[in-house]
């Protein structure tokens, strides 16, 4: 295939400039510019640094990078002798593509974005695979067009290149996605285990977070996303299990355990229980020690083993 050099310049019907495989070796260092055209720019070899609107990036092989109209940017090359500097890029009047995709609103939205909206990146270092579609695209356009192609041929191309760079923050955001549901799930995970070490302590939301280095309300928003209850409500059943296990297996008095398990007034985990329930405390032991008393009166107050305590048939009142 032809890898040589191309360039084609805008006239009357053509509004771009485009130059394919261009060897920039020779050119000096840029200075800080822009253009009143969009550019979208490959860089197939080289190394230097890009400076886009005070900030800098380095420069390398596989990058595909974004101009919007009027953006102040500058590329600086650095070069060792012999080596080279190859880039493709295409400049292009936005409002001329813009005109041609009003049948496609969800496309013509986005390609408005990226034409001069607030973009998160322009800048982006492609996987070889990937890299390879992009440098197809302005290959070809090059070898179909060593006159000056139709308008038609540049619409097309130009919506093979937007299409592509749409896959690429589609493809950003799922990453994001995926990132933010690890990190969300691992949040909630530290949640609960400090949860388990701490539900018998009065709770305090601003503790909590503190100790996890979060927000009270990020804590608190991110967990009812992803366990369907609020951390107080997660607190109090979990409390309410572990009395329920405690009233099963030892003889403690009923007030002692409201206490083991974070209630600070034997009123109030009464009435968290016959809530939760339908019956006293008192009611749910003396279900229980009905069908095992013979067992528990043997252990002195002693809780039995979590193993023991599967083995228990189902009461009639559930603990879940």
């Amino acid at each position: 295939m032809n890898k040589q050099a191309s360039a084609r310049t805008r006239t009357a019907n053509q509004p771009y400039m485009f130059k394919f495989r261009n060897d920039a070796a020779d050119t000096g260092t840029e200075h800080i510019h822009s253009h009143l055209n969009m550019e979208i720019m490959l860089v197939h070899e080289g190394t230097g640094q890009l400076i886009i609107d005070q900030k800098e990036y380095p420069v390398c092989s596989g990058m595909l990078i974004l101009f919007q109209p009027l953006q102040l940017h500058k590329v600086r090359k650095e070069l060792q002798a012999g080596q080279q500097y190859i880039e493709s890029y295409l400049l292009f009047d936005a409002q001329f593509f813009d005109r041609h995709l009003a049948l496609l609103p969800a496309f013509q939205s986005f390609f408005n974005t990226i034409w001069r909206g607030n973009l998160k990146r322009q800048v982006f270092y492609l996987a070889p695979e990937r890299f390879a579609e992009f440098e197809k695209r302005f290959e070809s356009f090059h070898l179909n067009g060593q006159s000056l192609p139709t308008e038609e041929q540049l619409v097309l191309f130009l919506f093979s290149l937007v299409s592509g760079i749409r896959g690429l923050f589609a493809e950003e955001e799922k990453t994001e996605t995926i990132m933010f549901n690890q990190r969300s799930q691992h949040l909630v995970e530290r949640i609960t285990a400090w949860i388990e070490q701490h539900y018998q302590d009065e709770f305090s939301l601003d503790r909590m977070a503190g100790s996890l280095h979060v927000s009270p309300y990020y804590a608190s928003h991110l967990f009812s996303e992803e366990m369907g209850c609020t951390i107080s409500h997660y607190v109090m059943n979990r409390r309410l299990q572990e009395a329920c296990l405690l009233l099963k297996t030892t003889n403690l008095p009923v007030s002692l355990i409201g206490q083991k398990v974070g209630f600070n007034s034997g009123a109030y985990f009464g009435k968290c229980f016959k809530d939760k329930f339908g019956t006293s405390p008192q009611a749910y032991r003396k279900n229980i020690v009905g069908m095992y008393g013979d067992y528990l009166a043997q252990q002195s107050g002693n809780p039995v083993t979590y193993s023991f305590c599967k083995k228990l048939k189902s009461s009639t009142f559930h603990s879940d």
